[in-house]
């Protein structure tokens, strides 16, 4: 069975994947290139140069990621309020007594202007 969160796209994880497998794939056909030779000493300096800048692509992509899901959820969050506010019946029968009642328009105050 398929959870429904699972549905949805996590920009965090399928970013930071992709910069890093990019970061790392590329890097190591460079190395590859540049020496011409797959030996002990070009394995160790391959690796020397592909962990760390997997590391830092990863963070880049996973930050970068983050800043989309948060974007995400506020646009979700914005349109489920305007959604429930658009079914909202303005009722005369309210009995509030602050300030709720416009009085130039008798509707409530429900962010219309």
């Amino acid at each position: 069975m398929i959870n429904s969160n699972q549905d949805n796209i996590i920009y965090s994880q399928f970013l930071s994947s992709l910069f890093s497998s990019i970061a790392i794939m590329g890097l190591s056909i460079l190395c590859l290139l540049n020496n011409l030779s797959l030996d002990l000493y070009s394995m160790l300096f391959m690796l020397k140069i592909i962990i760390p800048a997997g590391l830092c692509a990863w963070i880049a992509g996973f930050s970068v990621g983050k800043i989309l899901d948060s974007y995400k959820v506020k646009v979700q969050v914005t349109k489920e309020k305007t959604e429930k506010q658009a079914y909202e019946i303005p009722s005369m029968f309210a009995g509030t007594t602050d300030e709720s009642m416009d009085l130039n328009d008798g509707l409530l105050d429900m962010g219309i202007e």
